[in-house]
């Protein structure tokens, strides 16, 4: 028995499509390459088994040799959200924030909200140091 290589192109297109809609890890992709080499290679195999056996290998050679170095690549250019970004920086106090409190404290030229863990209150365009964030709230200190 012999699959037809269009049937292996197709296998390999719906692969990387399903590949594209969902947020994977990079298999998909390399197994949806497997399918379409195996495509182009099908006229000069004819046998299943080893049709079969050939999509196997060049999807796990695939996988094993190519997915690290593109994951890496792709992390080096993804900025990471948990940065301390602006951790020791000077901001501006909007409004009066009392101490334990929150409020809005303007930093590059954005307004954030802000907590207090100062013993003082925080006076209306008073400085103080960002000390921590916690997602978009910054955790401040009067200077």
């Amino acid at each position: 028995m012999h699959v037809e290589w269009w049937y292996w192109i197709s296998i390999g297109i719906l692969i990387l499509l399903a590949e594209a809609m969902t947020p994977g890890g990079f298999y998909l992709v390399f197994i949806g390459l497997a399918g379409l080499v195996t495509g182009a290679c099908t006229p000069f195999i004819h046998t299943l088994w080893i049709e079969i056996t050939l999509f196997a290998v060049l999807s796990t050679i695939f996988i094993a040799v190519f997915r690290k170095p593109l994951v890496k690549r792709l992390k080096k250019a993804t900025p990471q959200a948990d940065v301390p970004e602006f951790i020791g920086e000077t901001a501006t106090a909007v409004e009066m924030i009392p101490a334990g409190g929150e409020g809005n404290v303007e930093l590059r030229g954005s307004i954030w909200k802000a907590r207090n863990t100062g013993e003082k209150d925080l006076a209306q365009k008073a400085m103080c140091t960002v000390l921590a964030r916690e997602g978009l709230l910054f955790i401040v200190k009067p200077k």
